[in-house]
């Protein structure tokens, strides 16, 4: 764990009593947005719209598969991969954030 020693489980627990929820929105929206830019680098152009169509986009993995090129069980896995590193991601990104904001 780094110098939070694991507060960044969720922000808006050691946050939502004190800040405005729809700063805390835009807050996750601004570290979510972080975060993919952070991550993007390390994926394949395919994997990355794998993950694109289906998780942001919304669309079905059999059918990003058939604008993809790749079977429906390569797209589960690319997204899978990709949130998984996003997720590390966020937490990393939460975890500072979480020692900035704690009350003295």
């Amino acid at each position: 764990q780094g110098a939070g020693g694991g507060q960044g489980d969720s922000v808006a627990e050691h946050l939502s009593a004190a800040v405005d929820p729809q700063w805390l929105e835009e807050f996750d929206g601004h570290v979510l947005e972080v975060a993919l830019a952070q991550v993007r680098p390390g994926f394949d152009d395919a994997t990355w719209k794998a993950f694109d169509l289906t998780w942001i986009g919304n669309v079905k993995p059999q059918d990003a598969a058939a604008q993809i090129g790749k079977s429906a069980a390569w797209v589960y896995k690319a997204r899978f991969r990709v949130l998984k590193r996003l997720r590390e991601e966020v937490e990393f990104l939460t975890e500072d954030a979480a020692v900035l904001h704690r009350p003295m």
